[in-house]
């Protein structure tokens, strides 16, 4: 079962990705059955193997200080295509050296794990998903309600197991 850290989205945040879900998924782009059934979040690291909050290495980069360096809020500032054989459709923020750091912290806090390939400092694309393309489509439609930049605040770092996503610990931003 893999693991991945996490950043949870605020209130305001999460229900703003979630209205853009709905209207994808009226719109015949998005398939709900491919979600994880988790609130709307930027993933930091994911590894293949199931850990435990006591598994993270480095007592220093624990969930707790973590928490302390990651970015308050998050500038979505563009759309994106992962075109893998799953499409994936994704808000993708600014990236920030703040944004940086706290990926480098979530991988080095999960040393010793197996990290995926998409997740290695280098090749992460920093995204927030809004949905996994419906095969078979004639392309994509104007996104006229997606109105871009916009600001969502962070208000958690999350250990999640998946699938079915399981949230192993969560630390409140301070």
């Amino acid at each position: 079962m893999p693991t991945a850290l996490t950043l949870a989205l605020d209130e305001a945040g999460r229900d703003r990705i979630e209205a853009l879900w709905e209207v994808l998924d009226g719109l015949g782009i998005g398939d709900p059955r491919r979600r994880l059934d988790h609130p709307p979040h930027l993933t930091l690291a994911v590894v293949a193997e199931e850990v435990e909050e006591a598994d993270l290495a480095l007592p220093d980069l624990a969930l707790p200080d973590l928490a302390l360096s990651v970015p308050r809020s998050l500038r979505l500032t563009h759309l994106g295509l992962f075109t893998t054989p799953s499409q994936v459709l994704f808000l993708a923020p600014l990236v920030t050296p703040e944004l940086l750091e706290a990926q480098a912290r979530a991988v080095a806090a999960l040393d010793g794990h197996t990290l995926l390939d998409h997740w290695r400092p280098g090749t992460w694309v920093p995204h927030v998903t809004l949905a996994h393309l419906v095969s078979g489509g004639s392309g994509l439609p104007s996104f006229g309600p997606i109105h871009l930049p916009f600001e969502v605040g962070i208000a958690a770092v999350e250990l999640v197991a998946f699938p079915p996503a399981r949230v192993v610990a969560r630390r409140a931003l301070a």
